[in-house]
């Protein structure tokens, strides 16, 4: 079984250490420049692979997933939470399972919300100090 990633990443090391046995590459490093649908399309026909995984600079739209069913794509990952870049419709006409990682970043969006929120709270807090103590009415 082969897998491709298909956008953003040029190394392939993590997905190889976690999937034993499978032959993972990524498009970037196929291609050498930022991948395009078509380029994708292209590399599928000449080295097939079972499973995308795509990240958030490629879209599939429905001509893209009719022929990469027809090359044998028979799933796509979303490594993150959305589908933003997937047409869902398109990939359920060409019979192409989508799944996406619904957790992906909840913490570290949890942390960048919070942070700017206590860097606001500090900001007062030190405004308050200087310019005295505060009456309210």
């Amino acid at each position: 079984m082969r897998v491709l990633i298909t956008d953003f990443l040029a190394e392939s090391d993590f997905e190889r250490e976690v999937l034993p046995g499978v032959e993972v590459d990524a498009l970037l490093s196929l291609t050498g420049h930022p991948p395009t649908p078509a380029d994708l399309v292209r590399v599928i026909g000449e080295r097939p692979a079972a499973v995308l995984i795509t990240w958030y600079e490629m879209f599939f739209d429905p001509t893209t997933l009719a022929a990469l069913s027809r090359a044998g794509v028979v799933g796509i990952v979303r490594a993150g939470v959305g589908f933003d870049n997937i047409d869902l419709m398109g990939a359920r006409a060409a019979g192409i399972t989508v799944c996406n990682v619904p957790d992906y970043g909840t913490d570290e969006v949890a942390d960048h919300a919070m942070a700017p929120l206590l860097w606001l709270c500090w900001l007062l807090r030190s405004s308050v100090r200087k310019i005295g103590v505060l009456k309210l009415i």
